[in-house]
C-alpha cells in the first residue's frame, strides 16, 4: 500500500480502481517524455504524417490533430481574437486530440445536441523534420507548465 487515505476503499480491495489508473496515465506520461532519451526517439512513436503516414501515423493532415466540442457563448469572443492575431494558446495539462477530423467533429455534434455552439479545433504541431530557427522542432505535448511568461494563462 502505497496510500492509507483511501478511506472509502476497504483495505483488502486497495490499491483502488482510480489509483492503478492514474499509475497507468502516469507511466504512459513518463514513457513518453522520457522516450528521446530512453529509445531513442526525437518524438513519440505515433506522430500525424498525413496521407503519407504508415500504420498508427496516418492522418488527415499532416503535423495537425483534431479537437471538437462545445463552447459557451460568452468565450467565443476570446478565441476569435486569439486567431485574429495568431496568438499561440498553450494549455497546461493533457489536451485530448484526435488525427482524425470526423472523430472531432462527433464530439463538436455532442456538444451541439447539448445546446454550446460547436467548435472545431485545429492543433498544428511544429514539424520534427525541420530546426526550431525554420518553424519546427516537433511537440513537447503532455508537459505541464507550472509558470509561464504568459499573462494569458
Amino acid at each position: 500500500i502505497i496510500r492509507r487515505d483511501d478511506t472509502d476503499t476497504p483495505a483488502a480491495q486497495r490499491p483502488s480502481e482510480l489509483f492503478s489508473a492514474a499509475v497507468a496515465i502516469s507511466t504512459m506520461i513518463q514513457r513518453h517524455l522520457n522516450s528521446s532519451r530512453r529509445f531513442k526517439q526525437s518524438q513519440p512513436p505515433q506522430w500525424p504524417k498525413g496521407e503519407k503516414g504508415v500504420g498508427d501515423n496516418v492522418s488527415d493532415a499532416k503535423n495537425t490533430v483534431f479537437r471538437g466540442g462545445g463552447l459557451p457563448h460568452e468565450h467565443i469572443s476570446f478565441y476569435r481574437e486569439m486567431h485574429k492575431r495568431k496568438t499561440i494558446y498553450r494549455v497546461p495539462g493533457l489536451l485530448p486530440a484526435s488525427f482524425e477530423r470526423g472523430v472531432a467533429i462527433r464530439f463538436m455534434s455532442r456538444a451541439q445536441q447539448n445546446g454550446l455552439p460547436g467548435v472545431i479545433w485545429e492543433i498544428k504541431l511544429k514539424d520534427p523534420d525541420k530546426l526550431p530557427q525554420e518553424g519546427g522542432g516537433g511537440c513537447l505535448h503532455v508537459n505541464f507548465l507550472e509558470k509561464t511568461p504568459f499573462k494569458e494563462e
